[in-house]
């Protein structure tokens, strides 16, 4: 950030006009009845609290919002300009504007945008009155008015397809989980830079893991000035206060290089292979000692690769390999946190990745069809060690690169974001976009010259070392979904539902991939949420709003609705809802058992299959579909079955013909040595069978290392296997229902709860719960008052019995602990 810069984030004024309406010198004076507006924000939230448009979440009411589209919103900021506030040149920064807009400083134009994932930069010395008052205005124009006079005719795209040639968010064109309710607005920061003698305009940091760094660093000296190449450069590597690292060099050249050491190099890991640690690099630009200009900025010392090579047979590996580490890719898909991009603060970025963090999650995949997210979200994912697949943003249609100007319009878009994120250590993949027409099938090139060397090309001429991919999912064959090179993308739930879910395991083994990258189900939230976007008299039986809220994929093969499968699922799986607290119940049964024994399965596929990602991680608005974490942030029960999954040991089994298998799976870089006891057991605690037997497991291994027949079990009623495996850390264990669940008589579970006071560690409060059950208790979970801010060492969970489990609540406010729920499968769930 230059030295002298002007901050114009905060509350500005907002007015309407019809589409190409509105004089703007009568609008710079301040003529009109205007709102207050947020910078960085959007103009719905401004609408809504001013009575304009109702909640355009609750209920229905969406498309009541539908019109803000298509009127031209003017946002004005008048600001005074200190008298010291000097420079050679000013230039206003428009750090993001979503999307189409043109820029007036007082009252005269300076420029225009046309794409929502660009910063704009504009030289206004000529208009500016420095020591006096001044005038910012912006018109952002109706987007729908825009796009719709463009003949599309000959392009597809699933949903909506005039989006295609917006460069702005396509989810918010609505998708099958998404409204059409198009942000609009400043979504970034704005600003105004004073330039005296030059400014930093770039550094790129490229590490090894043995200490060596490489930087380079562009100058932007306003006019080439000759007194800018009278500076000096200096390059200061810290870890934490202490500087490990400095060089100077003369600043006489545009662009400038450096290479320096560090020695004893603590390197970047991702979750679950050691720590993420953290340099801080700061570049600064003098002349006679005077600071001009200074950048910060943090990165690890870690080195990426993406290994697609011959794995013996005909196959072709996918693999991503970390400081010279083989990491099985664990994660999920991400799509924007809020259907207004710019209203998502840092705490809210905070809390998601955390979960991602405390899932056992290492990598997240920014799905082609949301934004290039903000620098807050990449900043928690390099703290917690989440690595990042990050996409180009396209998604799910043509990509029109027969038209020139649409062509050369992504250049400048996929420079800028590039530089902004290359120096974050989180990022390990690039991806040119999300099933661009003929991925899932066979392929078709409309959208190559963009996806196969435009954004390969910027990408890898900024990031030499990094890899990228033109599409996901993306093969080596004519099918661009077929699963022996590249990534795949499919959930095998369509094909269980058409043959009889209760067969659902048996299909798994269809799936069989070197990596997946994208395969979800759908599944409510819990009913507190519910209530916040359903009205009391649409919550029971299933009905309209909810149809609205769970949204449909037109393209797919089913006649039945998202909802309509949770609701026969869960009822095939479990019972028949009579309400919605018990559809909450039964649905998000059936969607954490499902998905998890779905991830298993692509984890037990270890070293085959190298990632199980699922779709989708968090939720654009409040909904009871694909997410696995609501709009509110609150962990549905399947976040935490997949936390279990993800375990760095896992016992899983894989129902076989005559039996089952029972595989241990391991992310630790070490042997483990232990001893295995597998139970037959019924839910009252009788035993049927039982095996135990000693247990080496290699370490990052996976396989196979008991085998259960059918016709060695007891065959007891409302029965169950249990294993664990006790090699000196925390014991893994599960438990699995191979008869499934429908026909269990659940008896009541006994259970009781004691709690730790509530004590303060590290700026955080917690506390520990012990559960005692006498009987088997399904689906255990606690609550508290605030989910927002909670964090649960486990939760959702089964206990057999006679078990003692010990759950870790940690909050960032103070909360009662006498006041947490405690509920299991026979009692009603909030």
């Amino acid at each position: 950030m230059p030295a002298r810069t002007l901050d114009l984030n905060g509350c500005w004024q907002l007015l309407d006009t019809p589409h190409g309406g509105g004089d703007p010198l009568k609008l710079d004076r301040g003529d009109g009845d205007w709102l207050p507006v947020a910078v960085p924000g959007d103009i719905h939230p401004a609408l809504q609290a001013a009575g304009r448009i109702p909640d355009p979440f609750w209920s229905l009411n969406c498309e009541e919002c539908e019109w803000t589209g298509r009127r031209d919103w003017w946002h004005r900021r008048a600001f005074k300009v200190p008298r010291g506030f000097r420079g050679s040149r000013y230039d206003i920064v428009l750090d993001g504007v979503d999307t189409y807009a043109t820029v007036y400083v007082n009252g005269v134009e300076v420029g225009e945008t046309a794409n929502m994932f660009r910063q704009y930069r504009f030289d206004i010395t000529p208009h500016l009155r420095p020591g006096e008052t001044n005038t910012v205005l912006i018109r952002v124009k109706a987007t729908l008015e825009i796009i719709e006079v463009r003949d599309v005719s000959k392009y597809f795209a699933c949903f909506y397809t005039p989006r295609i040639f917006a460069r702005k968010a396509q989810c918010q064109f609505s998708w099958d989980w998404a409204p059409k309710l198009p942000g609009l607005g400043i979504w970034r920061g704005v600003r105004i830079e004073a330039i005296s003698s030059g400014r930093i305009e770039d550094v790129c940091i490229r590490t090894r893991i043995s200490g060596a760094i490489h930087v380079q660093v562009m100058l932007d000296p306003p006019a080439k000035s000759r007194r800018a190449a009278e500076g000096l450069l200096r390059v200061e590597f810290l870890d934490g206060d202490t500087v490990v690292a400095a060089q100077d060099v003369a600043a006489d050249q545009r662009q400038t290089f450096l290479n320096l050491r560090i020695s004893r190099p603590r390197l970047w890991w991702p979750n679950g292979y050691g720590a993420p640690h953290l340099y801080t690099y700061r570049v600064t630009l003098l002349r006679n000692g005077k600071v001009l200009d200074e950048q910060t900025g943090r990165f690890g010392l870690r080195e990426v690769e993406l290994l697609q090579e011959s794995d013996g047979v005909q196959r072709q590996t996918f693999r991503f390999r970390v400081n010279g580490v083989d990491v099985f890719a664990l994660g999920a898909n991400w799509v924007p946190a809020d259907c207004f991009t710019g209203t998502v603060d840092a705490p809210r970025y905070e809390h998601l990745v955390r979960l991602a963090k405390e899932a056992h999650f290492n990598m997240l995949r920014v799905w082609g069809g949301g934004i290039y997210e903000q620098d807050a979200f990449y900043d928690y994912c390099d703290e917690y060690g989440i690595m990042i697949w990050q996409d180009l943003m396209f998604a799910c249609s043509d990509i029109p690169d027969d038209d020139p100007d649409f062509t050369l319009s992504v250049v400048p878009e996929f420079e800028y974001q590039v530089r902004r994120l290359r120096n974050h250590p989180c990022i390990a993949h690039w991806c040119g976009g999300n099933e661009k027409t003929g991925a899932v099938g066979l392929q078709k090139g409309h959208g190559d010259t963009i996806t196969h060397y435009l954004g390969r090309g910027v990408v890898q001429h900024l990031m030499p070392d990094a890899a990228y991919t033109y599409s996901s999912p993306f093969s080596l064959m004519d099918n661009g979904n077929q699963g022996d090179s590249g990534d795949t993308h499919g959930s095998m739930y369509e094909a269980s539902f058409v043959a009889g879910i209760r067969g659902f395991r048996s299909r798994f083994e269809e799936k069989k991939a070197v990596f997946m990258s994208e395969f979800g189900l759908f599944g409510p939230c819990c009913l507190r949420s519910l209530k916040k976007f359903i009205p009391e008299d649409k919550l029971w039986p299933l009905n309209e709003v909810w149809e609205e809220h769970i949204h449909d994929n037109p393209y797919n093969d089913l006649e039945e609705t998202f909802v309509q499968v949770q609701e026969k699922c869960a009822t095939t799986l479990f019972h028949e809802p009579e309400s919605a607290a018990d559809f909450v119940k039964v649905a998000g049964a059936f969607h954490a058992e499902h998905l998890g024994e779905e991830f298993e399965h692509h984890r037990r596929r270890k070293p085959e299959n190298a990632g199980a990602m699922v779709w989708m991680f968090n939720d654009v608005w409040p909904a009871a579909s694909w997410s696995i974490i609501d709009y509110y942030g609150v962990p549905k029960p399947v976040y935490h079955r997949l936390r279990r999954a993800s375990a760095p040991v896992l016992l899983s089994f894989r129902q076989m013909e005559g039996g089952y298998d029972l595989h241990v799976v391991s992310d630790l870089q070490r042997p483990l040595e232990g001893t295995l006891r597998v139970t037959e057991m019924d839910v009252e605690g009788r035993r049927g069978f039982t095996r135990r037997k000693k247990l080496r497991v290699a370490p990052g291994g996976s396989a196979r290392v008991l085998h259960v027949a059918e016709k060695d079990l007891e065959g007891l009623a409302n029965g169950y296997l249990h294993a664990v495996y006790d090699f000196g850390d925390t014991p893994a264990e599960t438990i699995f229902f191979h008869h499934l669940w429908h026909d269990i008589a659940w008896p009541d579970p006994g259970l009781t709860m004691r709690v730790t006071p509530l004590r303060k560690k590290g700026g955080e409060y917690t506390c520990t719960v012990t559960l005692k059950t006498e009987n088997f208790a399904r689906f255990v979970n606690l609550g508290t008052a605030e989910d927002m801010n909670t964090y649960m060492s486990d939760n959702f969970f089964d206990m057999v019995p006679g078990a003692v489990k010990r759950v870790t609540i940690t909050a960032k406010t103070p909360f009662d602990p006498k006041g947490l729920r405690l509920d299991h499968w026979l009692t009603p769930w909030e």
